[in-house]
């Protein structure tokens, strides 16, 4: 199976909807200044945690986003499920922590609930809690404040502001 990285990034235009300037003008341009926002989720459904060749593909696409964006000014979130938090650990190369230190954001991503049957708060919080509990080990738990992911007929704004989120 092929497996595909996808890097969703939203441009919005504040005064024209002119040409994108070069690298180099973006910083000086005051006619046409640009916020790129994004959140990209390290989904689920990898095998990072399995497979290092694939980590390593990541971590080399998440590089090459990371650097692209610094070109433009543009800050990235990158977003972890369990396999790609585990292999941070795994194979050894804290990426979660780079993206941090290359002043770009981490965040937790709750790949779960969507499918759950009703259960008491306390009970879906200790999903979040445990998905936060490995990103909150690669990077601390002050730069591991927003969660994505995790619709549900459970309260999962509730259960992740149990679990220690500022945002989902």
């Amino acid at each position: 199976m092929k497996h595909i990285f996808i890097l969703f990034i939203l441009v919005i235009t504040i005064t024209s909807l002119g040409p994108m300037p070069s690298p180099a003008s973006a910083a000086q341009s005051e006619d046409a200044p640009f916020f790129f926002s994004t959140m990209t989720h390290m989904e689920g459904g990898h095998f990072d945690d399995r497979d290092q060749q694939m980590f390593l593909r990541h971590v080399n696409l998440l590089r090459h986003g990371i650097e692209l964006a610094d070109e433009y000014a543009a800050k990235l979130t990158i977003e972890s499920e369990q396999p790609f938090a585990r292999a941070n650990t795994i194979w050894g190369i804290n990426m979660m922590q780079e993206i941090v230190d290359r002043g770009h954001g981490v965040g937790t991503h709750c790949d779960f609930g969507f499918r759950d049957s009703l259960m008491s708060v306390e009970e879906y919080a200790a999903y979040f809690t445990e998905n936060k509990q490995l990103v909150d080990d690669l990077v601390g738990a002050e730069n591991n404040r927003g969660c994505s992911g995790s619709g549900s007929v459970n309260d999962y704004v509730l259960a992740a502001a149990m679990s220690g989120f500022d945002y989902i």
